[in-house]
């Protein structure tokens, strides 16, 4: 299991649109205003989502699940768990495609993967955000891409610092001695 709450996300766009106040549809305005953002200018929308059969990379500390506090509980799902059951998940999906006049794909039965009497939702270990400063995130690429980036970043960080000093001292000399 994994919490993903504070994690970096390195995610593929699930949907990326531009949308102009005169060519957007209505459920789009509704989007808009109903996250505070104005629909009078002209604006991009990126959707990452985490799809049943995606392929992760996920680095995090595996720590032991401490049991939410009590101002977290969600109602809908009872005491003592952070996730929403099936039928709770499809009431809040509903509540937000409603009002657009959009039926979700799966109209007729709540969404659920995997049985809920073999998934425990709270187990007693996650991988999740540990101490700060600890590195913590998700991505599509594999390990072995991750790392070939770090190692290419690392080189360019190590190597172009110093010349970056070097090329603004003599910028510097040049412009007060010369």
């Amino acid at each position: 299991m994994v919490d993903p709450r504070g994690a970096e996300m390195d995610l593929r766009t699930s949907l990326e649109e531009e949308y102009s106040p005169s060519q957007a549809a209505a459920f789009t305005r509704h989007f808009l205003a109903r996250h505070g953002i104005s629909v009078e200018s002209s604006v991009t929308l990126e959707e990452y989502c985490i799809r049943e059969g995606d392929h992760l990379f996920v680095l995090g500390r595996l720590q032991e699940n401490s049991a939410l506090g009590e101002d977290q509980i969600n109602p809908l799902n009872g005491p003592k768990t952070g996730f929403l059951s099936a039928e709770a998940a499809d009431l809040q999906r509903r509540a937000a495609l409603d009002p657009m006049h959009l039926q979700p794909e799966n109209a007729g039965a709540p969404e659920a993967a995997v049985d809920g009497k073999q998934f425990d939702v709270n187990p007693p270990v996650v991988l999740a955000k540990g101490i700060p400063g600890q590195p913590f995130f998700i991505s599509w690429r594999s390990q072995k891409n991750i790392v070939q980036i770090l190692a290419w970043e690392s080189v360019l960080c190590i190597w172009g610092g110093p010349i970056l000093a070097v090329a603004g001292l003599s910028l510097l000399v040049s412009r007060f001695f010369i």
